[in-house]
């Protein structure tokens, strides 16, 4: 989770906070795939994935499956300039936190 969280989420949403929101999605969702694809490529060269990680992600795999089905059908409710000041908001705490816990 941890190498995930720094594949560049937080720059690309400080750069694209004034992009559409679909263009944010889109370039934040293919960010994420190719990182994770990637990282995971050289945890398994590096003996830090197993079988049992691959089990344990495919428990996840539901949860996913339907936030990614249902989440059409709320995506109208939210305002888009609200949504931009969350992830702005989300940035700012993630890369606080990381900034605390290399110094800590």
């Amino acid at each position: 989770m941890g190498a995930t969280a720094l594949s560049g989420g937080h720059v690309l949403a400080l750069l694209f906070q004034n992009h559409k929101l679909e263009s944010v999605k889109a370039t934040l969702s293919f960010m994420y795939t190719l990182f994770s694809i990637t990282l995971l490529t050289i945890f398994y060269i590096n003996d830090k994935f197993t079988f049992d990680d691959a089990i344990l992600g495919i428990y996840m795999m539901p949860g996913f499956l339907i936030g990614y089905l249902i989440s059409p059908y709320f995506v109208k409710y939210f305002n888009k300039e609200y949504t931009k000041v969350a992830v702005l908001i989300m940035a700012t705490i993630g890369a606080l936190i990381l900034i605390a816990k290399s110094i800590f």
